[in-house]
């Protein structure tokens, strides 16, 4: 069966993907999670790491975060793994390369 395209498949996707789990849902779009481990990976690789325990530290954060909402859950997992692995970064050696200082209120 072909997927869906266009806006019938849009909506199939954002249902599936709202009715998933937190926090899975919060990586599923993960290029990892969305091609396979195996389609990206060596077998040996593969052989020599585990692989669920990206997801399970995942779990792991967004359980241990000492909020009652899901939207703090989420803002706690985004100080954790979105700013402080992936845009603070790319922000402060983008500046460096331009020149600039950057500085950040947290």
């Amino acid at each position: 069966m072909l997927p869906a395209v266009g806006i019938t498949g849009k909506l199939r996707r954002y249902i599936a993907n709202a009715s998933m789990e937190m926090p899975a849902r919060y990586d599923n779009y993960n290029l990892v999670e969305r091609l396979g481990p195996a389609n990206i990976f060596t077998a040996e690789f593969l052989g020599a790491v585990n692989p669920s325990l990206p997801a399970a530290q995942l779990a792991e954060a967004y359980h241990a975060a000492h909020a009652r909402s899901l939207i703090n859950r989420m803002l706690a997992l985004d100080l954790k793994y979105t700013l402080a692995d992936n845009d603070l970064p790319k922000v402060v050696r983008s500046c460096e390369l331009a020149g600039v200082e950057a500085t950040f209120p947290l």
